[in-house]
């Protein structure tokens, strides 16, 4: 190993790691102890602009992170970027890839030297094992990675400070926290593309599976229909590529507890990958059948014990190492696809992007209908005045209307008949009834003025009209519209009336239109239409005690609006705009009018559709995105204060120094800000879930559900401590522990108003001291277990959970285990208490010095 290689793995400096054109990562400065972050960002090419794939893959971590899939990197941060900047998404470090264990990690052991660990038959299986158990984790979800290979799968080690140049310290890889990265090229079968996944053949190394590389072909085309039906099979093809790289030179002798009866197996194994990613995909997937194969050769224990034991880097074996690389990911020119040429598909993990969408659509239908609101009664004045001037100018040119007389027997029927004009063709004459053309009183609707066709001779005067019998309908109340000023006077109460039967006469029904024609009776003869056409006219003159009108004789009815000649007035009248006189509101009838003469009534405007509901918010995603995006800002100024607290602790213990931590300790919430903002807080539905997570937990003993539930709860209500405590709790449960999960809300937490612990919850302490040991922050561990000593009303109540702490987690947490204890017996805080006594029961019986 060179310094180069040294500093590549395990240093602490900020580096760029190699990576092709499209895509660099950096590798952050880190202090000792901290755990190390890497920032990747895609970059605008002469190949393609392949900047929107870091959102992309963002999105994809945050919601495996979010659906509580382990075997993946944790977010620290996601900047959209700006004009000047792309955006950018930063990682916690997932561990040494596997690429650089196999080729800058040499390893002995027993005066045998390995080019790498995976030569060891035992660490070759657990490669294989783990993978698979990855695999599985993200095929449930129906997502594919689409680019596995050896840079792409991360196994971290331990110990956490190990330091490569002291002589004999010993390292082993810690499989069961494997990691899968770079899921910006991954997708959810079925998944609707917008484009082509821009991935290029890697001629190099056969790792990619021709169902892949067949789909790709196809998108260059722009046919997206294969890549939206790759599956699992794909990244069953690269896992076999890369295990079958691993195995031994069938022409070398074996070592490292390899036998031609395990190498079989070995092969058998790789076979059976090939072979499933050959088949036609059946219903089950063939992934817990693979791992009772890996399970099978791991009982051996011979390979067991060969898996549990260190190593020693092989610093100065510069021959023994490996200069073949993985290389890098091959990109080609995206191509983008009009989606109206592809057939939609759903992605699972869009639903909560879809549903934002559809709830901003709600939100502008709602703003157009406020302004729209709004907006109305002010236009419709304006056009009223409007509607007013253009009245009044046309009725100042009319003379008066002469209003013509209504049959009210047959007899005038008859005699009106004799003196007609000949009625319009049937089209016509609906639309002389129409009630756009007559209004209430009988006056000629004024747009017919501008629709008058050539002159045609006069009609004959018709004879004088009976008296207005007593069954006719009292109409006194309805003034007679004669001239403008009959309008101007009307009050504002009338003319909204009046304009709106206006409205509704000028849209005549569409589905009365449409209505088929009725078989009932018989058919309507020309006679009768003629009738109806007079009928249809106006009413007899009145009284002039009734009305106001002369009692003279009836005048000579009018021509139809439709046949009679312009005349100099109506000459002289503009023909720029029709316009329509207002009717006044009707009056009911004191006596039945006759079917023909009666208005038709416009049917009422349909309602409106009901705004459709927004969809139903998905809680676990809210907290993923919550979690990945304003968490970590918020909990970096908690780690400030809560970093204050445990310097309080780390001095020599005192008698006033339980004091003084519980002071510090209340000074942490930040009462005039609230941690986090969320539109809308669903408490109920917390309470809810957080309730039915305790009971998967306690009672069905389910951490991963329960894990699950919190998750969701906390998605619908991240202002709750307890919701908040509990989360960071359930994720030490998981397997592995998610510790830097669990850190984060343990710190969150204590930044929460708890009215029942103003100086914070005592478990979120033990929660941050254990999340903080397994993450490699023992001094942080250990003073987090001073605070929870002091807070704590019994001492024997944290000395217990810091057993049961070390029982689980085992050599971890045991240096930051026994400096509480110690504290806890040189204090004299737990005279006489079995829990803390000294030396614990796992160390020789002398006391620390």
């Amino acid at each position: 190993m060179t310094p180069a290689d040294i500093d590549r793995v395990f240093g602490r400096s900020r580096l760029r790691m190699v990576t092709g054109d499209h895509v660099e990562v950096f590798r952050e400065a880190s202090l000792p102890g901290e755990r190390r972050r890497y920032t990747k960002r895609f970059l605008a090419t002469a190949a393609g602009d392949f900047r929107d794939w870091t959102e992309r893959e963002w999105r994809i971590l945050a919601r495996l992170v979010g659906h509580g899939i382990g075997p993946v990197p944790d977010v620290v941060q996601f900047d959209r970027g700006a004009a000047d900047r792309p955006a950018l998404v930063q990682t916690y470090d997932a561990g040494i890839t596997v690429d650089h264990w196999a080729t800058l990690l040499p390893v002995q052991r027993d005066g045998i030297l390995l080019r790498h660990v995976f030569e060891d038959c035992a660490h070759w299986w657990a490669l294989a094992r783990h993978c698979l158990i990855a695999l599985d984790t993200i095929h449930e979800l129906q997502l594919v990675h689409l680019d596995l290979k050896a840079d792409n799968v991360c196994i971290p080690f331990e110990p956490t400070d190990f330091n490569p140049r002291a002589p004999g310290q010993l390292l082993s890889p810690r499989f069961e926290q494997i990691a899968l990265i770079d899921f910006a090229f991954s997708l959810v079968s079925g998944e609707s593309l917008t484009r082509a996944l821009p991935i290029a053949r890697q001629r190099e190394y056969d790792y990619q599976s021709p169902r892949l590389l067949q789909a790709l072909e196809a998108g260059s085309r722009g046919d997206l229909l294969p890549t939206r039906q790759l599956d699992w099979r794909c990244d069953v093809f690269s896992l076999a590529a890369m295990l079958r790289r691993y195995l031994p030179d069938p022409e070398a002798p074996l070592k490292g507890k390899w036998t031609h009866v395990r190498y079989a197996q070995a092969r058998a194994l790789v076979r059976r990958l090939l072979e499933a990613h050959d088949a036609e995909r059946p219903i089950q997937r063939p992934h817990l059948d693979l791992l009772a194969l890996t399970a099978h050769a791991l009982d051996d224990d011979e390979l067991a014990a060969s898996l549990a034991r260190d190593w020693t880097l092989a610093i100065d074996s510069e021959a023994v190492s490996d200069g073949w690389p993985t290389p890098v990911t091959r990109v080609a020119m995206p191509v983008s696809v009009d989606l109206q040429n592809s057939p939609p598909a759903i992605a699972r993990l869009d639903q909560a992007q879809q549903g934002r969408l559809r709830a901003r659509r709600v939100a502008a239908a709602v703003a157009v209908a406020s302004v729209a609101a709004i907006g109305a009664p002010l236009l419709y004045d304006a056009w009223w005045a409007a509607r007013e001037r253009d009245v009044a100018d046309v009725r100042s040119a009319l003379p008066a209307p002469a209003i013509p007389a209504r049959p009210n027997t047959e007899v005038e029927v008859e005699a009106m008949l004799a003196h007609a004009p000949t009625p319009p063709s049937e089209a016509m004459t609906d639309a002389v009834a129409s009630p756009t053309k007559v209004n209430e009183v009988g006056a000629v609707a004024a747009p017919a003025l501008a629709l008058a066709p050539a002159p045609v001779s006069a009609p004959k005067p018709a004879p004088a009209a009976a008296p207005v019998l007593a069954k006719a309908p009292a109409r006194a109340a309805v003034p007679a519209l004669r001239s403008p000023a009959a309008v101007v006077g009307m009050g504002p109460a009338a003319k909204g009336t009046m304009a709106t039967a206006t409205v509704a006469r000028a849209r005549p029904d569409a589905r009365a239109a449409k209505r088929p024609p009725t078989s009932e009776g018989p058919p309507v003869s020309e006679r009768q239409r003629a009738l109806t056409w007079l009928t249809m006219r106006g009413p007899a003159p009145r009284s002039a005690a009734g009305s106001g009108l002369s009692a003279g004789p009836a005048a000579a009815p009018a021509p139809s609006p439709m046949a009679a000649a312009p005349s100099p007035v109506s000459a002289a009248v503009p023909a720029r705009r029709a316009v329509s006189l207002p009717a006044p509101t009707p009056v009911p009838a004191s006596a039945p009018v006759s079917e023909s003469a009666r208005v038709p009534v416009p049917e009422p405007m349909p309602a409106p559709p009901p705004v459709p509901a927004p969809a139903p918010t998905d809680f676990a995603v809210r907290a993923s995105e919550l979690m990945t995006t304003d968490l970590p800002r918020v909990v970096q100024h908690v780690e400030r204060r809560v970093l204050r607290v445990m310097d309080i602790a780390a001095q020599p213990d005192t008698a006033w120094q339980d004091e003084q931590i519980r002071r510090a300790a209340g000074t942490i919430r930040d009462k005039a800000s609230e941690p986090l903002y969320v539109f809308e807080l669903a408490a109920d539905d917390a309470r809810q879930l957080h309730e039915m997570a305790r009971q998967a937990y306690w009672r069905g003993g389910n951490a991963r559900e329960a894990h699950a539930l919190q998750l969701k709860a906390f998605g619908a209500n991240p202002l709750d401590a307890v919701i908040a405590s509990s989360l960071a709790f359930l994720s030490l449960r998981q397997l592995p522990p998610q510790a830097d999960m669990a850190r984060q809300m343990a710190l969150y937490s204590l930044g929460l108003h708890d009215a029942r612990n103003p100086h914070g919850r005592i478990e979120d302490w033990t929660t941050l001291a254990i999340a903080s040991a397994l993450s490699g922050r023992d001094r942080d561990a250990r003073n987090a277990w001073f605070v929870s000593l002091a807070l704590a009303p019994q001492p024997e109540r944290q000395c217990k959970a810091a057993i049961n702490a070390y029982a689980k987690h085992g050599e971890r947490v045991r240096s930051s285990i026994e400096a509480m204890l110690y504290r806890a017996y040189a204090s004299g805080r737990a005279q006489g208490s079995a829990l803390c006594e000294w030396p614990p029961y796992w160390m020789a019986p002398h006391p620390m010095r």
